[in-house]
């Protein structure tokens, strides 16, 4: 049929080995945090999410509104990540520092972050290609995407635009203590 949409009722989906989740499109599947919880945490393992939206995470007092991710290898493919929020840093997605991001034709917008990093917080190792960082909102900075100072960075082919940081600036990207975009 159409667009469906998977809302969760205040309970994070848990992922602690590998698992591969492949859904029809981002525009036909939404996974939806409904504003009471955040929608994903990965604390081990390699996963897999392609053709799907997370939305509407929320956690109020840590970080990764959208996803967090603690540790193990996450790769998003032809997905979004978008209208999610943290009291803390990565209102889209956090990464922790025993992990790894792999982002590839995706869209990360309309997050916010109480702290740094409204799109993204990385801490570890990012990779992102063929895709779009926009619209996203840090209080403090990095709006699009902070980078920890020895975390990697690779972007190829991806736009940053449209985000913002209202504190200390840095509205694309904060790498170290520098602004990069």
């Amino acid at each position: 049929g159409g667009a469906a949409t998977i809302t969760l009722g205040g309970t994070q989906l848990a992922v602690s080995t590998d698992v591969t989740i492949t859904g029809p499109g981002a525009e036909l599947l939404a996974i939806d945090g409904n504003a009471m919880s955040r929608v994903l945490e990965i604390t081990g393992g390699t996963a897999e999410l392609s053709g799907l939206t997370l939305r509407n995470g929320r956690e109020n007092s840590a970080d990764g509104g959208g996803i967090r991710l603690v540790a193990g290898r996450l790769t998003l493919l032809n997905s979004t990540v978008s209208g999610n929020a943290s009291g803390s840093s990565g209102g889209g997605v956090f990464v922790g520092e025993v992990a790894e991001f792999i982002i590839r034709n995706s869209t990360i917008s309309g997050n916010s972050a109480a702290g740094n990093g409204g799109g993204i917080s990385n801490n570890k190792l990012l990779y992102i290609f063929d895709s779009t960082i926009s619209g996203n909102v840090a209080e403090v900075a990095g709006g699009g995407i902070t980078n920890g100072e020895s975390s990697v960075l690779r972007m190829t082919n991806t736009t940053v635009s449209g985000n913002t940081a209202t504190s200390y600036g840095c509205g694309g990207v904060l790498s170290g203590s520098g602004c990069e975009a």
